[in-house]
């Protein structure tokens, strides 16, 4: 059973949430300002768009699936953004590791390409054998205490460690 206050609390977040398009004209418009809005140098995070439009990103994302024209404007803004991103990185107005991080998200062909050479990488390594390498000598340092090697004798590394 629903209360007053329960009923009320539903109207104000009907009235906080925008309605999701429905009509073509609806997405049509939806589109235009999407592309408009890709366009202006300060437009570097995608989700700020349709947040402002009080649209969950997923949402969002589920819409390119109900009108083609939409689905091409919402991939052109992602790539459009991408693009800048990658701008940005190289004249560095952003940092470049943060750029290549997010790369991915924005730019479907390098994300295709990432995913592709990682799966190589992948493939190459299982293939070799392992070779397990052990170190002897290490430099003296302060913090880096005597080893014991070898029959649980105590080594002095700066007797033996002559560079």
């Amino acid at each position: 059973m629903a209360t007053k206050k329960s009923k009320k609390n539903n109207s104000e977040i009907k009235k906080i949430f925008t309605k999701l398009p429905q009509t073509d004209e609806e997405f049509y418009k939806i589109a235009d300002d999407l592309v408009e809005w890709s366009k202006k140098d300060s437009s570097l995070e995608f989700n700020e768009f349709s947040l402002s439009l009080r649209i969950i990103p997923d949402k969002f994302l589920e819409l390119t699936k109900l009108n083609d024209y939409f689905s091409q404007a919402y991939y052109f803004a992602l790539e459009t953004i991408g693009n800048r991103i990658e701008h940005f990185a190289k004249a560095g107005k952003i940092d470049k590791s943060f750029a290549l991080a997010i790369l991915p998200l924005y730019k479907r062909d390098y994300k295709k390409w990432l995913l592709e050479l990682r799966h190589k990488e992948a493939g190459k390594e299982s293939n070799k054998p392992f070779t397990v390498v052990y170190l002897e000598k290490m430099p003296s340092t302060g913090l880096v205490p005597p080893r014991i090697i070898k029959e649980n004798k105590e080594q002095d590394f700066e007797a033996t460690n002559k560079f």
